[in-house]
């Protein structure tokens, strides 16, 4: 397509109109850093150092295959692992790392 003087595109290609594109419409709602499924689990809704309530939650596994949630708050900025392996205990960081080294 090529712009004519009115600013309007036309087709390359003679007596053919452009398409006009749809708009992408999400059949599912988006994800949230700040809103989820489960924000009461491991780690709680609430910061343990400040008791704010403003927490980014992001589930991810560790490179030995650990799933977790990583709990940070917005107030304090204090960051916290916790496994999800059904303990919800709360990991160093010293494990966390040791458990994403590559091998």
């Amino acid at each position: 397509m090529t712009p004519t003087r009115s600013g309007a595109a036309s087709s390359d290609e003679p007596g053919r109109k452009p398409r006009a594109r749809k708009l992408a419409i999400a059949t599912e709602p988006l994800g949230s850093l700040l809103q989820g499924d489960d924000l009461a689990g491991p780690g709680g809704s609430e910061c343990r150092s400040c008791r704010g309530t403003l927490l980014t939650q992001l589930r991810m596994v560790l490179g030995d295959g650990t799933p977790v949630v990583f709990v940070s708050c917005h107030q304090c900025e204090e960051r916290s692992w916790f496994a999800l392996d059904g303990t919800g205990d709360e990991l160093t960081r010293e494990d966390v790392l040791e458990r994403s080294a590559k091998r």
